[in-house]
């Protein structure tokens, strides 16, 4: 399970980094805003509270494709966005559990 949350994790990482620019915010005055690296949210999962960002795609021709493989994946998801069913691509779409047998 692990190397297949890491290869998920890297290709999902990879998509964002080579279809979108990551930068810092700015207020009305023009200054950057810098998330405050010690406001995390508390619980189980700690991770950063929300942030103000600018995201924008690298290029019309990036932005393109991103609408398109959006628009290629929806007959695949259901009301919830989650899969319909498993994708034939991934390694374990057929694993079936074993039943454990009664003694």
């Amino acid at each position: 399970g692990m190397h297949i949350a890491e290869r998920s994790l890297f290709l999902g990482i990879s998509r964002m980094l080579w279809a979108f620019n990551f930068e810092k915010a700015k207020d009305a005055d023009g200054n950057e805003i810098t998330p405050d690296m010690n406001k995390l949210t508390e619980g189980l999962f700690v991770l950063p509270q929300p942030f103000p960002a600018k995201i924008t795609p690298r290029s019309e021709k990036h932005a393109e494709r991103v609408r398109q493989e959006w628009a290629d994946c929806q007959p695949l998801l259901d009301a919830n966005m989650q899969w319909r069913e498993a994708l034939k691509e991934v390694p374990f779409s057929t694993y079936t559990p074993e039943i454990p047998m009664k003694n």
